[in-house]
């Protein structure tokens, strides 16, 4: 006998309500065909080291705590060992893209001896942080920079090739009191010079460090920046994912299914999928979402009515996770990776109107982006009722990087 195969897709039009891969692009599928999602503020995308795909990656509005990120107008707070620093005036620094208006400096750090170090005493607090740090090497041959905080290297060291820009980047916990935090370019000799083109720091709280500006020195996308005296400010929007949610969410039953890195336990909701109005009279809201102690959590909120929520799954840390939320007119269920599922009953508020005036968002909440993911989201997909088994288990064996073919087979 031949042995039947459950398909992912609608039976009458083969395709789910909707399916976005996330791999490098904002491109998405409805049934009607692709579409561009809509992407504000600073929209990323991580890369697998080993495969080369890419998961999308949100960030949260936030200002540069360095209190002179960028010497070239004034060195206050900054500091030379084995070199001197000065401003620069026929390298450019930072271009601000919204208003096309270039930095006409950037600090300049001139070696005396090896180890020559441009560093910048700062008072951070006793959490964990990344430092950031953007330079360019002026000599005609490559040199090896290195992040160094309270005189300690951190981070990798990077080979920076002639005329070169480059990003460095590390994690510390701060020490409370004032220290320095600095480059230091360890194969330095008399006479090299390095441009500073940017430094930051930010608490880890968010999904990565600050990119002020990118290897040309311009303001990458979400970004401002604002030079004055020895206080240049770089702050950045909030990252928003979405699209309108007509025809690609049914309150009354369906299911979402997703891939998130997990990268660290939040202090509040990490909303992965929102479809709706939360708390709205006449209206459905449905969230797939990481909640605190590193748990899986579907909201369905019926008309207002308190929600029917099931959560208690546990995530796994700094691993990809395989969540589906499903639900019908009698139960609302979560899983992971097959082989976790809790199953609790549905609570009826009688509406089942998602509203056609709302949003499908991905890694914010709808109409609430402060509560944004804290790791990486692989391919979402929107399905018109709860999936089998055997559907689980199939989309569980195509791994974190869908593609639509391999959706549609």
């Amino acid at each position: 006998m031949r042995r039947r195969v459950e398909r992912m897709t609608d039976r009458r039009r083969g395709r789910p309500l909707f399916f976005a891969p996330l791999n490098g692009s904002l491109t998405a599928y409805d049934r009607s065909g692709s579409f561009s999602l809509t992407g504000t503020g600073p929209v990323r995308f991580w890369t697998d080291s080993v495969t080369g795909a890419k998961a999308l990656k949100m960030e949260l509005t936030k200002a540069n705590s360095v209190t002179n990120p960028m010497f070239g107008t004034n060195a206050t707070g900054w500091s030379a060992l084995n070199g001197t620093i000065a401003r620069n005036t026929v390298l450019a620094g930072m271009v601000n893209p919204s208003t096309g208006a270039v930095a006409p400096f950037s600090g300049l750090l001139t070696a005396t001896a090896a180890n020559a170090e441009a560093r910048i005493s700062q008072n951070l607090s006793a959490v964990t942080r990344w430092l950031q740090m953007t330079v360019r090497n002026n000599n005609a041959s490559a040199r090896t920079a290195q992040l160094t905080y309270n005189s300690v290297a951190v981070g990798s060291s990077v080979v920076v090739a002639a005329g070169a820009t480059a990003r460095l980047t590390a994690s510390v916990t701060g020490t409370g009191t004032s220290v320095p935090f600095g480059v230091q370019w360890s194969d330095s000799i008399n006479g090299d010079t390095f441009s500073i083109l940017h430094a930051g720091t930010e608490p880890t709280t968010l999904t990565s460090p600050i990119p002020e500006v990118d290897a040309s020195g311009v303001v990458t996308t979400g970004y401002t920046w604002g030079g004055t005296a020895h206080a240049s400010v770089a702050t950045r929007a909030t990252a928003t994912v979405k699209c309108d949610e007509t025809g690609r969410a049914k309150a009354p039953r369906g299911s979402v299914a997703a891939w998130y890195y997990h990268d660290v336990n939040p202090a509040s909701t990490q909303s992965l999928f929102s479809v709706g109005t939360v708390n709205a009279v006449g209206r459905d809201f449905i969230e797939l979402a990481a909640g605190t102690a590193d748990q899986i959590r579907l909201l369905h909120q019926n008309n207002n009515i308190g929600g029917s929520e099931v959560d208690g799954v546990a995530l796994d840390v700094d691993a990809w996770n395989f969540m589906i939320g499903g639900w019908s007119m009698s139960f609302v269920e979560i899983s992971k990776n097959l082989n976790l599922r809790t199953i609790k009953p549905y609570k009826d508020g009688t509406s089942d109107d998602i509203s056609t005036a709302s949003d499908l968002s991905l890694g914010t909440r709808n109409s609430l982006p402060s509560v944004v993911i804290f790791g990486r989201l692989g391919p979402v997909a929107v399905f018109d009722r709860p999936l089998t088994p055997t559907q689980r288990r199939r989309l569980f064996r195509l791994g974190p990087w869908w593609t639509f073919e391999g959706l549609m087979r």
